[in-house]
């Protein structure tokens, strides 16, 4: 089965309970849409267990580009945090809790995260499970049509300011005149904008847009899981 959640935020208990609970073995796959990092107790240990999971396909988020913006090189100490713009910005998304960890790293595995950082997929845009498409991305769509998936590093400034920032969901929005290129079935799958922004009808739960086809998954206050074959919605 496939299978994708997203903005675990260092939660890494539930990130383990999810596991049991949709019984993830070798045979299934699971996609993350970013900001596996900050504001929780074990950012680092998450972020290690993806990186080392051959069948988990880690997406990079907002959260992530912040830290690599701010750690341009290893061996960052906590009192750099207050001499770059960068480092201030992460600092205050909740970026202290992951740097904390970070630093504890010796310098040739905090080398092998950023380097498995900056060469995550940035977006999915053609994800065919059975006879359903998926466009996976953590924010939002790109303005160009993508035939294959693309890696962060190889995206333009603007590609990545779009994909992990934009939070057009929130208004009334609408998808790229790219978007049409796609299978007409295609089903959006994003994160970064927290459903409980939506309280009185979806309160941290997934959301789901009819008119865009998308499923907002950032459920905020706990961990949402959708299983790509059913569409099945899995808490912990």
């Amino acid at each position: 089965m496939h299978y994708v959640i997203s903005d675990i935020h260092g939660d890494y208990d539930a990130y383990l309970r999810m596991l049991e609970q949709i019984h993830f073995t070798k045979s299934d796959v699971l996609y993350i849409l970013g900001d596996v990092i900050d504001r929780g107790k074990e950012p680092i240990a998450l972020l290690r267990h993806i990186k080392n999971q051959e069948n988990v396909i880690f997406l990079i988020g907002n959260h992530e580009d912040m830290m690599l913006k701010a750690l341009k090189k290893p061996g960052i100490s906590l009192e750099d945090l207050s001499t770059s713009v960068e480092m201030k910005r992460w600092g205050r998304n909740g970026g202290m809790a992951t740097l904390e960890k970070f630093i504890q790293l010796d310098e040739s595995e905090q080398k092998e995260l950023i380097y498995f950082l900056e060469n995550s997929w940035l977006a999915i845009p053609q994800l065919f499970v059975g006879d359903k498409c998926y466009y996976l991305v953590h924010a939002c769509p790109g303005e160009n049509h993508y035939m294959e998936p693309l890696k962060y590093m190889d995206a333009t400034k603007e590609e990545v300011h779009q994909m992990l920032w934009d939070r057009r969901c929130l208004e009334e929005w609408s998808l790229p005149e790219t978007f049409e290129n796609y299978n007409k079935a295609t089903t959006l799958l994003f994160g970064h904008s927290k459903t409980n922004d939506f309280m009185e009808k979806f309160p941290s739960k997934i959301m789901y847009f009819s008119q865009q086809q998308a499923y907002d998954i950032d459920c905020f206050g706990q961990l949402g899981c959708i299983c790509l074959e059913t569409l099945e919605e899995i808490y912990s």
